[in-house]
């Protein structure tokens, strides 16, 4: 180990291909480290981490895996926010590194394995999902890591080993998000489209399909016992948020979410793929885009839903220029190259990553969206335009509308926080209770949205309830008492968010146990 550590310092290395590569891959670990904890927990963060309390083999919006992964990080770091996210900015590492390491595998030089990784580096896609410990980032490094397999599994010899691999990874991807099922169909299109389509005559990409089967087999077996909620959440996903997707909305975002100067480097990626040479070995990798880009548009699909494969199109794209540049002696574009995404990069990292106060957030976004058009990533998922990027808006608040809450339970009696429940109306207001409600001496909360409907309402009969994120129409038909007790306000919250009442309600209709299964509607 000390032999191999001293390698790496000597200047043997420090100036190799694989080097260079290294430190992108390490400036992007430090930058998300710097900003991971500039802003507050993400809701869909808060809901992740409380699926690690109630370890299933599946829930209502996402596969397993995300809470299984919950649960250990927290177990092992901690808690906070540096702990949650430092998992995720090392999956966004990795996913530089093999990016580079792919475009070096199918023939590409320095260049193309430099460019490859800055791409990844600077694009305010990789920067966000890097950022949050959700699905998407796993996703992201799923696919790309599939993705290195398989150009192993067409390089090498002895194949069996490389399409063994590909299939605990996609079975391990399918157990962390659905799309995965598009990575797989999109490479066996693209065996038939290819010279590869010999390997089909083998039996290890079968046997990686049974593999990846086997070990997302359980889940499948979980949504059949429990009705298909899965169906249930992506009809509901596409009538309140993918209808507001517009197609144009959605191409425009694919150049501005890698970012606009990626613009040189990406699309080559399927001239690469499907008119070099040497690309056609790699077809399916292209197929994988096309197929997925054809559904996702046909679906209304959100734009980052396509995000996890462009990393096979980056270093695709790479090879494509790199070549472009040596055969039309154009060295000159090099640096040029290199130079644009840098600076650009830079310009356009707040987008991606957290990385300013909040204040001068707010100024950075509204001044671009003011001066250089940059508004789409004003829009929230209700279509209306916000004081920051939705993600970034959905970092904030928490603590304060705990804290709101925790006031208003501290002025109940005794009795009445024996008999207190706190009833939250979605599950980023239920996640931040979990969270920071045991510090602030506040009971469990129950919700009837997203995966704590399936969790109950508990014991308590519901006498005494405070709520949050109810509209009062509502509450007036299942409680014959109800005070208005505080409003919850910030400036940086998202909308729905804000200006937000804590009702305390008494005399229940029927006990919460009993209205439970009326309030499945509010799923």
């Amino acid at each position: 180990m000390k032999k191999f550590l001293r390698y790496l310092l000597s200047r043997d290395y420090l100036f190799t291909d694989s080097a260079i590569l290294l430190y992108l891959a390490m400036a992007k670990l430090l930058l998300h480290l710097f900003a991971s904890t500039n802003f507050g927990i993400h809701r869909d963060e808060f809901l992740y981490l409380a699926m690690g309390d109630h370890l299933d083999w599946g829930f209502r919006e996402p596969p397993p895996s995300i809470a299984f992964f919950g649960t250990i990080i927290t177990a092992i770091l901690g808690d906070n926010v540096f702990a949650i996210r430092f998992l995720p900015a090392l999956l966004g590492s990795l996913i530089v590194l093999l990016t580079g390491a792919s475009a070096r595998l199918m023939g590409g030089g320095r260049f193309a394995m430099a460019i490859s990784g800055l791409a990844i580096l600077i694009s305010p896609l990789f920067l966000r999902s890097s950022t949050l410990f959700q699905p998407v980032i796993f996703n992201q490094f799923y696919w790309t890591l599939a993705s290195f397999l398989f150009i192993n599994a067409v390089l090498q010899k002895r194949k069996w080993h490389w399409w063994l691999a590909i299939g605990v990874v996609c079975g391990l991807g399918l157990l962390n998000k659905y799309t995965m099922l598009l990575w797989g169909s999109g490479i066996a299109i693209g065996l038939l489209l290819s010279n590869q389509r010999k390997q089909l005559l083998t039996p290890w990409p079968w046997l990686a399909f049974i593999i990846a089967g086997l070990i997302f087999l359980p889940n499948i077996q979980w949504q059949q016992a429990n009705n298909w909620p899965l169906l249930e959440h992506l009809s509901q996903l596409q009538s309140q948020q993918l209808i507001h997707v517009a197609t144009t909305d959605f191409l425009i975002e694919q150049m501005l979410m890698l970012h606009p100067a990626t613009i040189v480097i990406w699309p080559l990626g399927i001239l690469f793929y499907f008119t070099s040479k040497t690309g056609n070995s790699f077809r399916a990798l292209g197929c994988v885009y096309i197929i997925s880009l054809l559904l996702l548009l046909y679906l209304n699909g959100k734009s980052y839903y396509l995000g996890p494969a462009y990393p096979a199109m980056i270093a695709g794209g790479a090879i494509y220029l790199e070549r472009f540049i040596l055969s039309k002696k154009l060295y000159w574009l090099k640096p040029i190259t290199v130079t644009g995404l840098l600076l650009t990069g830079v310009i356009l990292a707040p987008y991606g990553a957290p990385i300013l106060p909040v204040r001068y957030m707010e100024f950075y976004v509204s001044s671009m969206a003011e001066y250089a058009g940059l508004e789409a990533p004003l829009r929230t998922n209700d279509g209306r335009i916000g004081k920051l990027p939705q993600d970034y808006s959905d970092m904030h608040g928490w603590k304060n509308q705990v804290n709101t809450i925790a006031k208003v339970y501290n002025e109940l009696s005794e009795e009445d926080k024996e008999e207190c429940v706190i009833l939250a109306g979605n599950y980023g207001e239920a996640g931040s209770l979990d969270f920071f409600g045991p510090a602030a001496g506040l009971p469990t909360p129950v919700s009837f949205n997203s995966s704590y409907y399936r969790w109950g309402p508990g014991d308590k009969p519901g006498n005494v309830v405070i709520t949050v994120g109810i509209p009062l129409e509502e509450l007036k038909k299942y409680f014959g008492k109800i005070r208005r007790k505080s409003v919850i306000e910030h400036r940086y919250a998202i909308r729905y968010e804000n200006q937000l009442p804590v009702y305390l309600c008494r005399n229940p209709v029927k006990p919460l146990q009993e209205l439970w299964p009326e309030w499945q509607i509010y799923q």
